[in-house]
């Protein structure tokens, strides 16, 4: 990332069998994500979805499963 300090919010596309996690953005023409960065430590992860608020059609608590704690 540009700002290595700066969190950045993102979603999980997949999770890879050794824990290297890649996120991806909403606006895949102009995002900066792991198309970018490539995977991304499971360590630096460290935030949870609880909810989604957009499409409206699909908002509301988000269930599965959890990313393990590093």
């Amino acid at each position: 990332p540009r700002q290595p300090r700066r969190p950045v919010v993102k979603r999980v596309a997949a999770v890879g069998a050794d824990g290297a996690v890649d996120v991806r953005g909403d606006n895949a023409a102009a995002s900066t994500d792991s198309r970018t960065w490539g995977p991304v430590p499971p360590d630096l992860v460290v935030g949870r979805v609880r909810s989604r608020y957009f499409p409206p059609a699909r908002s509301g608590r988000v269930a599965g499963e959890a990313l393990p704690r590093s």
